[in-house]
Protein backbone atom coordinates (compact mmCIF):
# COMPACT_ATOMS: atom_id res chain seq x y z
CA UNK A 1 0.00 0.00 0.00
CA UNK A 2 1.50 3.42 -0.99
CA UNK A 3 2.47 5.75 1.54
CA UNK A 4 1.21 8.90 -0.28
CA UNK A 5 -1.96 10.41 -2.12
CA UNK A 6 -2.08 10.85 -5.53
CA UNK A 7 -3.80 14.30 -6.45
CA UNK A 8 -6.10 14.09 -9.18
CA UNK A 9 -5.30 15.76 -12.18
CA UNK A 10 -9.25 17.58 -12.60
CA UNK A 11 -10.55 20.87 -11.51
CA UNK A 12 -13.33 20.22 -9.65
CA UNK A 13 -14.68 23.37 -10.91
CA UNK A 14 -14.97 22.03 -13.95
CA UNK A 15 -17.80 19.49 -12.72
CA UNK A 16 -21.32 20.54 -13.83
CA UNK A 17 -23.81 21.77 -11.00
CA UNK A 18 -26.22 19.29 -12.21
CA UNK A 19 -24.54 17.10 -10.18
CA UNK A 20 -26.09 18.19 -7.48
CA UNK A 21 -29.42 16.42 -8.27
CA UNK A 22 -28.46 12.93 -6.62
CA UNK A 23 -25.05 13.96 -4.95
CA UNK A 24 -23.47 16.43 -2.21
CA UNK A 25 -20.87 19.09 -3.19
CA UNK A 26 -17.40 16.84 -3.16
CA UNK A 27 -14.71 18.34 -0.80
CA UNK A 28 -12.35 19.13 -3.32
CA UNK A 29 -15.32 21.11 -4.76
CA UNK A 30 -15.73 22.76 -1.59
CA UNK A 31 -12.37 23.81 -0.90
CA UNK A 32 -12.22 25.02 -4.87
CA UNK A 33 -14.91 27.33 -3.93
CA UNK A 34 -14.15 28.87 -0.60
CA UNK A 35 -10.87 29.48 -2.36
CA UNK A 36 -12.91 31.51 -5.30
CA UNK A 37 -15.62 33.06 -2.60
CA UNK A 38 -13.77 33.77 0.51
CA UNK A 39 -10.10 33.87 -0.34
CA UNK A 40 -8.79 30.55 0.80
CA UNK A 41 -10.41 30.56 4.38
CA UNK A 42 -8.10 27.52 5.25
CA UNK A 43 -8.00 23.75 5.58
CA UNK A 44 -11.53 22.03 6.40
CA UNK A 45 -10.37 20.77 8.87
CA UNK A 46 -8.67 23.41 10.70
CA UNK A 47 -10.41 24.25 14.40
CA UNK A 48 -8.70 27.48 14.31
CA UNK A 49 -10.82 29.44 12.10
CA UNK A 50 -14.13 30.37 11.67
CA UNK A 51 -16.00 27.26 10.27
CA UNK A 52 -17.57 27.81 6.74
CA UNK A 53 -19.75 25.07 6.76
CA UNK A 54 -22.59 26.33 7.17
CA UNK A 55 -22.47 28.94 4.36
CA UNK A 56 -21.21 26.12 2.21
CA UNK A 57 -24.69 23.85 2.96
CA UNK A 58 -26.37 27.82 2.14
CA UNK A 59 -24.49 27.20 -0.94
CA UNK A 60 -25.92 23.61 -1.88
CA UNK A 61 -28.96 24.07 -0.86
CA UNK A 62 -29.19 27.41 -2.84
CA UNK A 63 -28.01 25.55 -5.83
CA UNK A 64 -30.34 22.91 -5.61
CA UNK A 65 -33.30 25.27 -5.03
CA UNK A 66 -31.84 26.83 -8.57
CA UNK A 67 -31.81 23.35 -10.09
CA UNK A 68 -35.42 22.94 -9.02
CA UNK A 69 -36.60 25.85 -10.61
CA UNK A 70 -35.04 25.45 -13.95
CA UNK A 71 -36.54 21.95 -13.61
CA UNK A 72 -37.90 22.68 -17.42
CA UNK A 73 -34.79 23.20 -19.01
CA UNK A 74 -31.71 21.69 -19.90
CA UNK A 75 -29.26 22.67 -17.38
CA UNK A 76 -26.38 20.44 -18.80
CA UNK A 77 -23.43 23.16 -19.30
CA UNK A 78 -23.49 24.79 -16.84
CA UNK A 79 -20.21 24.32 -14.21
CA UNK A 80 -19.05 25.37 -11.36
CA UNK A 81 -16.08 26.94 -12.90
CA UNK A 82 -18.99 29.27 -14.74
CA UNK A 83 -20.42 30.68 -11.12
CA UNK A 84 -16.57 31.53 -10.01
CA UNK A 85 -15.70 33.23 -13.26
CA UNK A 86 -18.80 35.37 -13.05
CA UNK A 87 -18.20 35.65 -9.70
CA UNK A 88 -14.54 37.47 -10.32
CA UNK A 89 -16.08 39.67 -13.26
CA UNK A 90 -18.28 41.09 -10.73
CA UNK A 91 -15.65 41.81 -8.24
CA UNK A 92 -13.73 43.47 -10.75
CA UNK A 93 -16.36 45.80 -11.86
CA UNK A 94 -18.09 44.47 -14.67
CA UNK A 95 -21.68 45.64 -16.31
CA UNK A 96 -24.23 42.86 -16.00
CA UNK A 97 -24.70 43.15 -19.30
CA UNK A 98 -20.51 42.27 -19.86
CA UNK A 99 -21.24 39.76 -17.71
CA UNK A 100 -24.39 38.49 -19.28
CA UNK A 101 -23.02 38.68 -22.61
CA UNK A 102 -19.67 36.67 -21.56
CA UNK A 103 -21.59 33.60 -19.84
CA UNK A 104 -23.26 33.76 -23.51
CA UNK A 105 -20.31 33.78 -25.31
CA UNK A 106 -19.21 30.71 -23.37
CA UNK A 107 -21.75 28.47 -23.51
CA UNK A 108 -22.04 29.02 -27.26
CA UNK A 109 -18.61 27.95 -27.47
CA UNK A 110 -19.42 24.72 -25.27
CA UNK A 111 -22.08 23.68 -27.76
CA UNK A 112 -19.46 22.77 -30.09
CA UNK A 113 -16.70 20.13 -29.91
CA UNK A 114 -13.02 20.49 -31.57
CA UNK A 115 -12.25 17.10 -33.10
CA UNK A 116 -9.05 15.77 -34.03
CA UNK A 117 -8.95 16.31 -37.36
CA UNK A 118 -9.76 20.00 -36.57
CA UNK A 119 -13.46 19.37 -37.79
CA UNK A 120 -15.65 21.12 -35.52
CA UNK A 121 -18.63 19.13 -34.38
CA UNK A 122 -21.86 20.64 -33.12
CA UNK A 123 -23.31 18.83 -30.24
CA UNK A 124 -26.53 19.04 -28.06
CA UNK A 125 -26.86 22.57 -27.31
CA UNK A 126 -28.47 23.25 -23.04
CA UNK A 127 -30.81 25.76 -22.21
CA UNK A 128 -28.74 27.88 -20.24
CA UNK A 129 -28.66 31.00 -23.17
CA UNK A 130 -32.63 30.88 -22.44
CA UNK A 131 -31.87 31.47 -18.66
CA UNK A 132 -28.39 33.70 -18.59
CA UNK A 133 -30.14 36.01 -16.13
CA UNK A 134 -31.26 33.72 -13.54
CA UNK A 135 -27.79 32.31 -13.17
CA UNK A 136 -26.45 35.72 -13.09
CA UNK A 137 -29.02 35.99 -10.35
CA UNK A 138 -27.92 33.05 -8.80
CA UNK A 139 -24.00 34.18 -8.89
CA UNK A 140 -25.20 36.98 -6.90
CA UNK A 141 -27.06 35.53 -4.09
CA UNK A 142 -24.26 32.42 -3.63
CA UNK A 143 -21.76 34.99 -3.26
CA UNK A 144 -23.09 37.99 -1.21
CA UNK A 145 -25.98 36.23 0.28
CA UNK A 146 -28.52 38.31 -1.10
CA UNK A 147 -31.53 37.71 -3.73
CA UNK A 148 -31.79 39.94 -6.57
CA UNK A 149 -34.92 41.25 -7.69
CA UNK A 150 -36.70 39.84 -11.12
CA UNK A 151 -39.01 41.97 -13.43
CA UNK A 152 -41.32 38.76 -13.65
CA UNK A 153 -41.93 38.43 -9.85
CA UNK A 154 -43.34 41.96 -9.81
CA UNK A 155 -44.42 43.80 -6.83
CA UNK A 156 -43.18 42.26 -3.77
CA UNK A 157 -45.66 41.19 -1.00
CA UNK A 158 -44.88 42.91 2.46
CA UNK A 159 -44.09 39.06 3.34
CA UNK A 160 -41.45 38.21 0.80
CA UNK A 161 -38.17 38.65 1.26
CA UNK A 162 -36.03 41.99 0.37
CA UNK A 163 -34.34 41.98 -3.09
CA UNK A 164 -31.60 43.73 -3.97
CA UNK A 165 -32.39 45.52 -7.06
CA UNK A 166 -29.59 45.33 -10.16
CA UNK A 167 -30.51 46.17 -13.99
CA UNK A 168 -27.59 47.55 -14.86
CA UNK A 169 -24.10 48.60 -14.37
CA UNK A 170 -21.97 46.80 -11.37
CA UNK A 171 -22.91 44.81 -8.54
CA UNK A 172 -21.05 47.19 -6.33
CA UNK A 173 -23.30 50.35 -7.33
CA UNK A 174 -26.44 48.06 -6.97
CA UNK A 175 -25.18 47.63 -3.30
CA UNK A 176 -24.49 50.94 -2.80
CA UNK A 177 -27.72 52.41 -4.08
CA UNK A 178 -29.34 49.73 -1.78
CA UNK A 179 -27.92 50.45 1.30
CA UNK A 180 -27.78 53.94 2.65
CA UNK A 181 -25.61 55.17 5.20
CA UNK A 182 -27.51 57.83 7.70
CA UNK A 183 -25.61 60.62 9.44
CA UNK A 184 -25.40 62.01 12.76
CA UNK A 185 -27.21 65.14 11.45
CA UNK A 186 -30.25 63.63 9.54
CA UNK A 187 -30.77 61.20 12.28
CA UNK A 188 -30.64 64.49 14.66
CA UNK A 189 -33.02 66.72 12.89
CA UNK A 190 -35.63 64.79 12.19
CA UNK A 191 -36.07 65.60 8.80
CA UNK A 192 -35.28 62.19 6.88
CA UNK A 193 -37.92 59.63 6.21
CA UNK A 194 -35.60 57.32 4.16
CA UNK A 195 -35.09 54.38 5.96
CA UNK A 196 -32.21 52.22 5.55
CA UNK A 197 -32.77 50.89 2.11
CA UNK A 198 -36.25 50.62 2.22
CA UNK A 199 -37.91 53.47 3.26
CA UNK A 200 -39.45 53.94 7.24
CA UNK A 201 -41.71 56.30 8.17
CA UNK A 202 -39.92 59.35 10.84
CA UNK A 203 -40.63 57.87 14.34
CA UNK A 204 -40.97 61.10 17.12
CA UNK A 205 -40.45 64.62 17.11
CA UNK A 206 -37.12 63.77 17.22
CA UNK A 207 -36.26 61.70 14.33
CA UNK A 208 -35.35 58.26 14.10
CA UNK A 209 -32.93 57.07 16.26
CA UNK A 210 -32.44 60.53 18.28
CA UNK A 211 -33.62 58.85 21.91
CA UNK A 212 -33.23 55.33 21.53
CA UNK A 213 -30.49 53.60 24.39
CA UNK A 214 -29.83 49.78 23.96
CA UNK A 215 -29.55 48.51 28.05
CA UNK A 216 -26.72 46.02 29.20
CA UNK A 217 -29.35 43.09 29.37
CA UNK A 218 -30.96 44.13 26.16
CA UNK A 219 -30.65 41.12 23.55
CA UNK A 220 -32.44 38.70 21.38
CA UNK A 221 -33.48 36.25 24.12
CA UNK A 222 -35.17 39.07 25.73
CA UNK A 223 -36.47 39.99 22.93
CA UNK A 224 -38.24 37.16 22.38
CA UNK A 225 -39.03 36.43 25.96
CA UNK A 226 -41.17 39.51 26.93
CA UNK A 227 -41.98 41.14 23.70
CA UNK A 228 -43.08 37.51 22.44
CA UNK A 229 -41.32 38.12 19.06
CA UNK A 230 -41.05 35.13 16.94
CA UNK A 231 -37.26 35.04 15.61
CA UNK A 232 -36.37 34.16 12.22
CA UNK A 233 -33.28 33.35 11.27
CA UNK A 234 -32.45 34.46 8.04
CA UNK A 235 -29.76 33.60 5.22
CA UNK A 236 -30.59 37.17 3.20
CA UNK A 237 -29.01 39.36 3.88
CA UNK A 238 -30.95 42.49 3.22
CA UNK A 239 -33.89 41.00 5.21
CA UNK A 240 -31.24 41.46 8.57
CA UNK A 241 -33.12 43.09 11.74
CA UNK A 242 -36.65 43.39 9.19
CA UNK A 243 -39.11 43.37 11.84
CA UNK A 244 -42.59 43.01 11.18
CA UNK A 245 -45.86 43.44 13.47
CA UNK A 246 -49.39 42.08 12.17
CA UNK A 247 -52.44 43.65 13.66
CA UNK A 248 -51.06 46.67 14.70
CA UNK A 249 -49.54 49.74 12.92
CA UNK A 250 -45.62 49.24 13.31
CA UNK A 251 -43.67 52.34 14.01
CA UNK A 252 -46.40 54.69 15.62
CA UNK A 253 -45.14 56.89 18.19
CA UNK A 254 -48.37 57.54 19.79
CA UNK A 255 -49.48 53.87 20.42
CA UNK A 256 -48.93 53.19 24.09
CA UNK A 257 -49.65 49.56 24.08
CA UNK A 258 -50.14 47.00 21.77
CA UNK A 259 -53.27 44.88 21.48
CA UNK A 260 -52.96 41.57 23.02
CA UNK A 261 -53.30 39.43 19.61
CA UNK A 262 -49.98 41.72 17.93
CA UNK A 263 -47.95 39.21 16.03
CA UNK A 264 -44.32 40.07 15.99
CA UNK A 265 -41.68 38.98 13.46
CA UNK A 266 -38.02 39.69 13.66
CA UNK A 267 -35.46 38.87 10.68
CA UNK A 268 -31.71 38.12 11.77
CA UNK A 269 -29.04 37.12 9.23
CA UNK A 270 -26.64 34.44 11.37
CA UNK A 271 -23.80 33.79 8.81
CA UNK A 272 -21.32 35.45 11.20
CA UNK A 273 -18.41 33.11 9.79
CA UNK A 274 -19.42 34.62 6.15
CA UNK A 275 -19.78 38.09 7.01
CA UNK A 276 -15.92 37.68 8.87
CA UNK A 277 -14.48 37.00 5.55
CA UNK A 278 -16.19 39.39 3.87
CA UNK A 279 -14.25 42.18 6.35
CA UNK A 280 -12.10 44.33 3.05
CA UNK A 281 -14.54 43.30 0.36
CA UNK A 282 -15.13 46.63 -1.58
CA UNK A 283 -17.92 45.51 -3.32
CA UNK A 284 -20.15 45.97 -0.01
CA UNK A 285 -20.62 49.61 0.97
CA UNK A 286 -17.49 50.66 3.49
CA UNK A 287 -18.08 49.93 6.82
CA UNK A 288 -21.38 47.72 6.66
CA UNK A 289 -19.96 44.14 7.38
CA UNK A 290 -18.32 45.34 10.32
CA UNK A 291 -21.59 47.07 11.41
CA UNK A 292 -23.51 44.07 10.89
CA UNK A 293 -21.01 41.88 12.95
CA UNK A 294 -21.66 44.30 16.18
CA UNK A 295 -25.44 44.37 15.94
CA UNK A 296 -24.99 40.97 16.33
CA UNK A 297 -22.62 41.67 19.36
CA UNK A 298 -25.34 43.68 20.60
CA UNK A 299 -27.94 40.70 19.89
CA UNK A 300 -26.25 37.69 21.09
CA UNK A 301 -23.69 38.46 23.87
CA UNK A 302 -21.04 36.32 24.26
CA UNK A 303 -20.84 37.27 27.92
CA UNK A 304 -24.30 36.08 28.49
CA UNK A 305 -24.44 32.90 29.99
CA UNK A 306 -28.50 32.71 29.46
CA UNK A 307 -28.09 33.77 25.84
CA UNK A 308 -25.99 31.40 24.91
CA UNK A 309 -27.55 28.32 26.04
CA UNK A 310 -31.01 30.07 24.02
CA UNK A 311 -28.94 30.44 21.33
CA UNK A 312 -27.58 26.53 21.28
CA UNK A 313 -30.89 25.34 21.44
CA UNK A 314 -31.64 27.27 18.69
CA UNK A 315 -28.75 26.75 16.58
CA UNK A 316 -29.07 22.65 16.75
CA UNK A 317 -32.81 23.56 15.70
CA UNK A 318 -32.32 25.68 12.77
CA UNK A 319 -28.38 24.56 11.78
CA UNK A 320 -27.23 28.28 12.57
CA UNK A 321 -23.78 29.68 12.22
CA UNK A 322 -22.25 29.35 15.79
CA UNK A 323 -20.25 32.17 15.27
CA UNK A 324 -22.91 34.16 15.77
CA UNK A 325 -22.87 34.51 19.63
CA UNK A 326 -19.52 34.66 19.44
CA UNK A 327 -18.68 38.27 18.09
CA UNK A 328 -16.80 40.25 20.05
CA UNK A 329 -18.03 41.96 23.00
CA UNK A 330 -19.49 45.55 22.29
CA UNK A 331 -18.06 47.93 24.69
CA UNK A 332 -20.46 50.32 26.06
CA UNK A 333 -19.44 53.64 24.52
CA UNK A 334 -20.82 51.77 21.62
CA UNK A 335 -24.13 50.73 22.62
CA UNK A 336 -25.03 53.69 21.16
CA UNK A 337 -27.19 54.55 18.25
CA UNK A 338 -24.83 56.64 16.54
CA UNK A 339 -22.64 54.28 16.34
CA UNK A 340 -24.88 52.38 13.45
CA UNK A 341 -25.31 54.14 10.30
CA UNK A 342 -26.74 51.11 7.72
CA UNK A 343 -28.96 49.56 10.34
CA UNK A 344 -30.21 52.73 12.59
CA UNK A 345 -33.66 52.93 11.42
CA UNK A 346 -34.51 48.78 11.61
CA UNK A 347 -33.04 48.80 15.26
CA UNK A 348 -34.44 52.03 16.21
CA UNK A 349 -37.89 50.37 15.27
CA UNK A 350 -37.30 47.13 16.98
CA UNK A 351 -35.94 49.28 20.17
CA UNK A 352 -38.80 51.71 20.04
CA UNK A 353 -41.39 48.57 19.31
CA UNK A 354 -39.51 46.86 22.72
CA UNK A 355 -40.58 49.91 24.81
CA UNK A 356 -43.48 49.87 24.00
CA UNK A 357 -44.66 46.94 25.42
CA UNK A 358 -42.36 46.35 28.40
CA UNK A 359 -44.18 44.14 30.49
CA UNK A 360 -43.85 46.78 33.05
CA UNK A 361 -46.20 48.97 31.46
CA UNK A 362 -49.33 46.53 31.34
CA UNK A 363 -49.71 46.82 35.06
CA UNK A 364 -50.47 50.72 35.24
CA UNK A 365 -52.69 50.50 32.37
CA UNK A 366 -54.63 47.96 34.29
CA UNK A 367 -54.22 49.80 37.70
CA UNK A 368 -55.91 52.78 35.53
CA UNK A 369 -58.70 51.07 34.49
CA UNK A 370 -59.05 49.31 38.32
CA UNK A 371 -58.84 52.76 39.38
CA UNK A 372 -61.94 54.21 36.96
CA UNK A 373 -64.02 51.31 37.84
CA UNK A 374 -63.72 52.16 41.64
CA UNK A 375 -64.22 56.17 40.78
CA UNK A 376 -67.63 54.95 38.58
CA UNK A 377 -68.79 53.26 42.00
CA UNK A 378 -68.45 55.71 44.00
CA UNK A 379 -70.20 57.74 42.27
Amino acid sequence: MPLYVVVPDHNPLHDPISHLWHQSLLPLTKVALLDSFLGDPGPLFDTTRKSPNVYLSYVETTIRGALYAWSKYKVKELKFLHITKGAELMCNGRSREEIEGFLQETFEKSAYNQQGNGQVQAVEKGDERVIVGEIVDLIVRLRWMVPVWSFWEGVSPENRETSLTWVDGSVRGAFQRQFRARSRAVSESGTGATGTFEGIAKLGANGIGGDVRFEKGWCLRVIEKEMGCRIVWTSNLLDHLRFREHGHTAGSPTTEEYPEDTQRTLCVFHHAAFLSYQIGSDVYPEGLIEETLRTLSLLLPSSDNETQDWFLRNQIQYHLDGEAARCKPLPKEQRNIENFRYWRDRLTTLKQAYDRSKPQDKPKSLLRRYLSVLQLNNT
